[in-house]
């Protein structure tokens, strides 16, 4: 029994043996050959059934490995899963790298065989362009109908070679000739076909498409295609004309339309009109198939027999096509014309003839005399070249005896056309006419000289009338002749005057019925004024006491004038006499005789011949001779010093032909040049000096005599200081007198004042008056000059300051000059503005102190954080301003962030010391003006005035705002105004309204920003009457604002004004929004800054260092250290720094408001560089300090790293060199070194807890103040190193700023404390020592920007090297380890 059961479980073993053996993993889905357009997804299968080994890829022998993922391999992928079988090769994005043969190999296992298969892909390029030769695809192709063309198209770059496919209208071509040609692409597995076609197309083809289509299995979206549009030429049709049939008669005056029509034709043919040759019109129109031209005209007689034909032509047509019609036009005659005489006598008899001009068909003509048909002589019709007639005829008429007149008609008929043409001819018949006779004036009439007269002469009857002119003797003079029903005249207008009084004026008519002139006449009778007056002087030289004689003669006179001389609006009497005239008029003289005056020198006597009608004047002005004479001069005459100055002396003489002499003082003779220059009677004093003061002398003469004066020129001038105490230093309680030296002209005692400057300089205070112990004395010295004495007993230090000794005397302004009193004390800082000053990197910064005090005062600086160093950092520039203020000036060269803080500015003498604090910050907007108050207001302007506030390290310009307020105003529209020069503290603004109330404030602005506007201040404008004439001009001056105005000027309507304060409130609110985020994204990058920086203390300084710097408000790395790497190139830490916001953050106990962000513009030396970002992940540098890795850039996972068999062991190392491909040809596997750490290694656990955060590392060392930090010497760390980068999820959510490699404590060997449960590198440490050559990437942290000296940030380096600790300061207060210089 034993045995059987034995057996069946020996049966039952073989069984399972031999059905694992027959269980041989095999493929389901083998990989096959296929192609994959470039850019696409390509899937090779390979799908195992009983899956044993493991499956991996290969790629023309080159293994892909065993992970699905295929590291090294971005674009390749294995998809499926083990369960299922499937392992298919998925690539993504294809390219001509990727064409090559896939092995999908299945490794042993166990009693499976090892299996392969290979399949090809091959990668598909599709044509890069599809393109005609010698065209641009969608241009047009210009052919002629049945002319060959030929065309050649390209597909460019294909991988396989394409298929192309013509086609013309949509339709394939299968017709012409086809020859196609393989050419080599740009790349040897790429290729170009070039097929060309010929073909001759036809009319029907025009405006059809033909297109060139490249077919290709890339082209998944379609095949690609080069398109032109065939545009056939072909000649047009004969053109046909309508509108007219050829012999039909039209009427003249009818509308005609003639078309012209052309059928076809490519392009469309051009149709013209021509009459008889001439070109009429070319507008035709194009139309279906074809084009047309339509005339259209008014038929008149020229169109009669004219030819009209019309011309097509195009592109393909050499000579025109041409149609053409003859037109016939019926009309009457245009015109007719009598010929025959004008004038008969009785008896006569008369011949006339009719001619027309032309009509179609010839006119009847019909004669009409007085009223009565006559029949015609004889009649003619001729023909005219145009095709019309020309009719003429002719008959006889007899002047009977009782005719005066005849008048003949001639009538032309046109039957046709329905029209007659009349012209009618008047014969007059002639006979004489009656007597002339004058209508206006008789023999009893006068006429006034100078008035205008009318005088009409008139002759009745005649045929043809008379013909009057009018005549002054022999002479004809102009008429205005006229002629009515029965009769003519002619108007003479006449302006008589004495030549016409007793003048005979003729009237003459003449006619062809008159065989003899008839003539009329009239004599004139005139009466008239004086022509004139004409005065005689007797004798010709008038001098003083001598007889004149005057005489006065009228002009011709009718009736005789009357002659009269006046004087000074007085008549005076004279003797009279009468004679006769030339015209029957009298002429009047007046004899005037006296005695000669000096007074009547330039009088006037004036005579005056008056009758009736008129008036005649003449003068005489008198020249009486006599010696010169001066007018009256002030003695003395005041001139002021430097003024412009001009004295008249012109002498009265005649002859005004004189001669002047002036002498100066001391008998200098002045001439025509230099300050002082003389014309004639002119002294011009371009500009008064005191040199010129003195007694002058004027001599004239002429050559009636000579005259002199004399006067004194006092020059005036403004008080002028020549000395004063210079200065004046006392023990208190001392007499401090004071003496100023002056001239001036004049003097005047109540115009001397001692002043002294008020403590806020804002103006002067008068010295004495007040205190009994101050007195002013005065004494004169040499007439002009004055000695004034200040004399202060008892002083003390308040009365030490800045003393003024002022004089005026109304000449200019006041005269000031200044001295000082000093007393005996210690120094008293004297603080102007803001006790800021500002400067960007890399600049300058200018630190000012100013003191004042006696004896002379020193000065010394320090930081409020430690003291300063040596070298070349500092300067100091001292000067004293005055006897009483000392300045030092402070300078801080190539400012970086760690010198920004308080510094201390100490004034000592012999009696104490004084100290003041300034902050140095960077360059920011300024600060708000103080004091910003009303100078002046009138009734369209107010000055207004302030302090400046601090600057911001940069000039700053004023803006002022205003407006009006309103009563029951809903918005105010501001005005703006910017003060103009820089720097400036006061503004005058103008334009304002009268009586208004306005609000003004200010703010202050620079490059970097503006401050905020002052509370507003009122301002009420004076009424206009205030200011007298301003009123008119305020209401025209329109404010000095930039390009606003005020509301009230413009009347705004109210809704304007609130849309405009709703869009402003808005603007704003965005504009709040806007700017509050920008401070809290400011403010939270001030936090992340602010931990990285407290991250990077607790790794890098001691507790105690730490404290220390906490304490004087340093800057991390300000202690000779480097908080970024200088190894860095200059563009990485430009990247670093546009990432991070921030190199360096100030510790916690920095002082409040000190900025610590660096401006964007920093840039840091770099002494030697290495890559950053493109080394594929390994090294990873962000925010400027530490180097480390990331875990999610190393090769492998935790749970690979175990102990595997040798299968297991050669996947691990195809991950690796997968991994090290990618890392590029440049990489040096001893980069890495020993450093290199796998996290995910059995020893890479170095801490436990895996939720530390960053700030924990630093409670961390504080937690245990008795572990000293080490200086690291060793760069061969035992353990393997944890990461702390961005990538390792180890701070949570939050990120931190910096990747940080921390050794274990084990790493720790050779170190020279104990060390606790952490110890950590320092990460801003100095390099030093042997600790630069064990480190080289941290070398080339000493930037030659620093001079590091013997300070020293750590107190021990921890390789039993010793460092310089930095001296203690006497006060015994605590001191850092040592300073940055």
């Amino acid at each position: 029994m034993m045995d059987c059961k034995g057996l069946v479980i020996l049966l039952i073993s073989v069984t399972a043996v031999l059905g694992q053996r027959t269980r041989q993993q095999f493929f389901r889905t083998r990989p096959q050959d296929s192609f994959v357009s470039e850019g696409g997804r390509a899937i090779i299968s390979c799908v195992i059934g009983n899956l044993g080994g493991r499956v991996q890829w290969t790629k023309d022998g080159l293994t892909l490995g065993y992970n699905r993922e295929l590291p090294g391999f971005k674009r390749y992928s294995v998809v499926g899963s083990d369960e299922s079988g499937i392992f298919n090769l998925q690539i993504l994005n294809a390219s001509l790298h990727d064409e090559a043969e896939y092995e999908c190999q299945v490794g042993p296992n166990g009693t499976n065989k090892a299996i392969r298969e290979s399949a090809r892909l091959q990668v598909l390029l599709a044509p890069t362009s599809v393109e005609f030769e010698g065209y641009t695809s969608g241009s047009q192709l210009v052919v002629q109908e049945s002319t060959e063309v030929e065309l050649t198209c390209r597909a460019k770059d294909a991988k396989p070679k394409p298929d192309i496919v013509w086609y013309i209208g949509g339709v394939e071509i299968t017709k012409g000739r086809r020859e196609d040609e393989d050419e080599k692409g740009t790349s040897d597995k790429r290729m170009t076909v070039a097929s060309t076609l010929r073909f001759r197309p036809t009319a029907m083809d025009n405006m059809k498409t033909i297109s060139c289509e490249a077919q290709h299995p890339a082209l998944t979206a379609g095949p690609m295609t080069a398109s032109l549009q065939i545009f056939v030429q072909y000649p047009p049709g004969q053109p046909e004309i309508s509108g007219y049939t050829p012999g039909e008669p039209i009427k003249r005056g009818s509308r005609v339309s003639l078309t012209c029509r052309s059928k076809g034709g490519n392009p469309a043919a051009t149709l013209t009109w021509y009459k008889d040759g001439e070109r009429i019109d070319s507008s035709y129109t194009n139309i279906k198939d074809g084009s047309t031209n339509t005339y259209e005209f008014i038929a008149q007689a020229s169109d009669n027999n004219a030819e009209y034909s019309c011309q097509a032509k195009n592109d393909l047509v050499k000579k025109p096509l041409q149609a053409a019609i003859k037109m016939l036009v019926q009309y009457g005659p245009e015109s007719v014309e009598i010929l025959g005489p004008t004038e008969a006598n009785l008896g006569e008899m008369l011949s006339f003839e009719c001619v027309t001009s032309e009509s179609n068909p010839p006119v009847d003509i019909w004669w009409v005399v007085d009223g009565r048909a006559v029949q015609g002589n004889h009649t003619r019709t001729l023909s005219s070249e145009t095709g019309g007639w020309i009719t003429r005829t002719n008959m006889t008429v007899s002047i009977g005896a009782r005719d005066t007149v005849k008048n003949i008609q001639c009538q032309a008929i046109n039957q046709a056309v329905k029209e007659t043409k009349v012209q009618t001819h008047t014969v007059g018949v002639l006979y004489p006419f009656e007597r002339p006779r004058i209508v206006g004036y008789s023999e009893e009439d006068t006429l006034v000289g100078g008035q205008q007269e009318k005088i009409k002469c008139t002759a009745q009857g005649g045929y043809p009338l008379a013909s009057l002119k009018w005549f002054h003797r022999n002479t004809e003079v102009f008429s205005e002749y006229s002629v009515g029903e029965n009769h003519a005249s002619a108007i003479l207008y006449l302006t008589p005057n004495m030549t016409d009084n007793g003048a005979v004026y003729r009237c003459v008519a003449t006619s062809r019925a008159a065989p003899e002139p008839t003539e009329v006449s009239v004599r004139l009778a005139v009466k008239y004024a004086p022509t004139a007056v004409k005065i005689r002087t007797s004798p010709e030289r008038l001098r003083q006491g001598t007889e004149a004689t005057l005489v006065c003669e009228s002009g011709e006179a009718n009736p005789p004038a009357t002659v009269v001389w006046i004087h000074d609006g007085v008549p005076l009497t004279g003797t009279t006499e009468v004679d006769l005239g030339s015209y029957g008029g009298r002429v009047t003289r007046n004899v005037l005789k006296f005695r000669v005056k000096t007074e009547d020198d330039g009088s006037v006597f004036t005579c005056k011949a008056q009758n009736e009608v008129g008036e005649a004047l003449d003068a005489v002005t008198m020249s009486i001779a006599y010696a010169p004479r001066f007018p009256e001069v002030a003695n003395p005459v005041e001139v002021v010093e430097g003024k412009e100055f001009v004295l008249n002396l012109t002498a009265n003489g005649n002859p005004g032909q004189m001669t002047y002499r002036w002498t100066g003082p001391n008998g200098v003779v002045l001439g025509g040049q230099g300050l002082a220059a003389v014309n004639g009677g002119l002294l011009n004093i371009s500009r008064a000096t005191r040199d010129m003061a003195g007694t002058y002398t004027v001599t004239v003469n002429n050559s009636e005599g000579a005259a002199d004066v004399k006067f004194l020129l006092d020059v005036l001038y403004a008080p002028r200081i020549s000395s004063l105490t210079e200065y004046v230093m006392l023990e208190v309680g001392e007499t401090a007198v004071f003496d100023c030296f002056f001239h001036s002209n004049p003097v005047k005692y109540d115009g001397i004042f001692w002043k002294k400057q008020t403590e806020d300089e804002e103006g002067l205070v008068d010295v004495y008056g007040t205190d009994p112990g101050v007195s002013v004395e005065w004494e004169s010295v040499d007439g002009n000059g004055v000695n004034a004495r200040l004399v202060m007993r008892n002083v003390t230090e308040s009365d030490v300051g800045r003393y003024f000794c002022a004089v005026s005397n109304g000449i200019g302004g006041e005269t000031l000059r200044e001295t000082f009193l000093l007393v005996k004390s210690k120094p008293k800082m004297v603080i102007r503005q803001s006790s800021k000053s500002a400067a960007g990197n890399r600049e300058t910064a200018i630190l000012v102190c100013r003191a004042q005090g006696a004896p002379n005062i020193t000065f010394t600086w320090r930081r409020m954080s430690g003291e300063l160093g040596g070298g070349s950092k500092y300067e100091v520039f001292n000067r004293r301003v005055n006897p009483l203020e000392w300045e030092s000036a402070f300078h801080v060269m190539d400012i970086n962030p760690a010198d920004y803080g308080i510094y201390e500015c100490t004034a000592r003498n012999a009696l104490g010391l004084s100290k003041t604090q300034i902050i140095l910050q960077q360059p920011s907007a300024p600060e708000i003006p103080r004091n910003f108050h009303t100078v002046n207001v009138t009734a369209d302007s107010v000055i207004l005035s302030w302090i400046p506030g601090f600057n911001g390290g940069s000039e700053q310009i004023y803006r002022v705002q205003y407006f009006q307020q309103h009563a029951g105003s809903l918005y105010n529209q501001p005005s703006y105004y910017d003060v103009y020069p820089m720097n400036s503290t006061s503004v005058l603004i103008a334009g304002l309204s009268s009586s208004s109330r306005y609000a003004f404030s200010i703010q202050a602005l620079n490059d970097l920003g503006e401050s905020a506007y002052t509370p507003d201040i009122e301002v009420h404008t004076l009424a206009a009457a205030d200011t007298g004439s301003s009123s008119s001009s305020s209401s025209n001056n329109q404010p000095l604002v930039d390009g606003l105005t005020d509301t009230t000027s413009q009347n705004v309507p109210i809704i304007i004004s609130i849309s405009v304060g709703v869009c402003g409130t808005l603007l704003l609110l965005l504009s709040v929004i806007l700017i509050s985020c920008l401070v809290h994204r400011r403010n939270r990058e001030k936090r992340s800054s602010a931990t990285s920086a407290t991250t990077t203390r607790s790794l890098s300084s001691s507790d105690s260092s730490t404290k220390s710097a906490a304490q004087d408000g340093l800057f991390n790395g300000s202690q000779g250290t480097s908080c970024y790497n200088d190894t860095m190139s200059e563009e990485t830490m430009s990247e670093i720094s546009e990432k991070s916001g921030s190199f360096i953050s100030p510790h916690d106990g920095r002082i409040s408001g000190l900025p610590h962000l660096l401006p964007e513009g920093y840039r840091p030396h770099a002494v030697s560089t290495y890559l950053t970002e493109q080394i594929g992940g390994i090294y990873s540098v962000e925010q400027g300090r530490e180097i480390g890795f990331t875990s999610s850039n190393l090769p492998l996972g935790k749970n690979q790293f175990t102990t595997e068999d040798t299968e297991s062991q050669y996947a691990d190392e195809l991950r690796r060199q997968a991994y090290i491909q990618t890392l590029g040809d440049g990489y040096n596997i001893s980069q890495i070194g020993s450093s290199i750490s796998y996290p995910n290694s059995p020893v890479g656990e170095y801490f436990t807890n895996s939720d530390m955060i960053e700030s924990e590392l630093q409670s961390t060392d504080i937690n245990h103040p008795d572990n000293q930090p080490q200086h690291i010497c060793h760069n061969n760390f035992v353990s393997g190193a944890q990461t702390l980068g961005r990538a390792s999820n180890r701070f949570g959510s939050r990120k931190s700023p910096f990747q940080v490699v921390i050794p274990s404590t084990a790493a720790i060997v050779g170190g020279g404390g104990a060390a606790g449960n952490l110890s950590t590198p320092p990460v801003c440490s100095t390099p030093q020592n042997n600790f630069n050559a064990r480190f080289p990437i941290l070398a080339g942290l000493a930037s030659p920007n620093r001079n590091l000296g013997e300070f020293s940030t750590f107190g021990g380096n921890g390789c039993g090297q010793a460092t310089t600790a930095g001296k203690s300061r006497e006060d015994g207060g605590h001191e850092p380890s040592g300073h940055l210089v």
